[in-house]
């Protein structure tokens, strides 16, 4: 199973770094750990990456720099502005776990960077999150079943089961999770997680079956169902739950309706 730092992960080895080291620098950094699972990807990385270091490495000769360029670490190896910016948002747990929250869910960069920002009270851009999501979250490097392993690794299980109700819910219900406003109707809101359910259901459709896949199935149809009924309902009736899932316009309040956290696939 690939892990989505990879390429933060390929920088150290560059650097030379053993594998506990590796480990060990991840943790640091506050990203999904590596765990048992990662053994034989970790040798995959390295025979393939090594033999391609030019001799004599340095990182600052003109073949270091193409080669650190083809494999998109560049800016790990030779830090800019927006690379070492990012590092600001791994620094603070509480911007880590909005960024992958907002990235699991798609969220806008400009909308992300704007909430990170706000949250460390520096000035970020899209193009920090787009390197957040380079270097160190590659959400799309995994399918849904392998997050489900990541999410596992993690210990705290409330905030494994947030980073599921993203990745499954899309935007909607990521810009919810982080408080984000968003001025859309009920309908539109809940036509949007219904988007992004169906996108997961394509995904996983040809999965082998495994525990993983009966779950996500389960979880998915159930949330289509839930998603459905709402949609099915004459304006009136629609109306009528309006203040119950008044946070799908995401205006900033601390109720937490019930038929939203079901939607989202969240046990409670």
């Amino acid at each position: 199973m690939r892990h989505p730092s990879e390429k933060f992960i390929k920088s150290l080895l560059v650097a030379g770094k053993n594998d506990d080291e590796i480990k060990q620098a991840v943790v640091d950094y506050g990203l999904p750990p590596l765990t048992d699972a990662h053994t034989d990807y970790l040798v995959r990385l390295r025979v393939d990456l090594i033999p391609s270091i030019p001799q004599g490495y340095t990182g600052f000769q003109d073949a270091d720099r193409v080669f650190l360029k083809a494999e998109g670490i560049d800016g790990l190896v030779h830090p800019d502005n927006v690379s070492a910016g990012v590092l600001s948002i791994l620094q603070m747990p509480f911007t880590r776990r909005d960024a992958l929250l907002g990235l699991l869910g798609r969220i806008d960069a400009d909308d992300l960077a704007e909430h990170l920002g706000n949250k460390l009270g520096v000035s970020l851009s899209a193009a920090h999150v787009h390197a957040l999501k380079h270097y160190y979250y590659d959400v799309d490097m995994l399918s849904p079943d392998q997050w489900f392993d990541v999410f596992s690794a993690i210990p705290n299980e409330i905030e494994s089961q947030l980073y599921h109700s993203c990745l499954v819910g899309g935007p909607i219900v990521a810009a919810y999770k982080l408080g984000l406003e968003r001025h859309v109707t009920v309908k539109e809101a809940v036509q949007e997680v219904v988007s992004a359910l169906y996108t997961t259901l394509h995904e996983i459709k040809d999965w082998p079956a495994s525990p993983a896949k009966i779950k996500l199935l389960a979880d998915t149809m159930g949330s289509l169902a839930k998603a459905h009924s709402v949609l099915n309902t004459s304006d009136q009736e629609l109306a009528a739950v309006a203040s119950e899932l008044r946070t799908f316009k995401l205006a900033r309040n601390n109720t937490k309706p019930k038929p939203f956290a079901l939607l989202a696939g969240v046990k409670k």
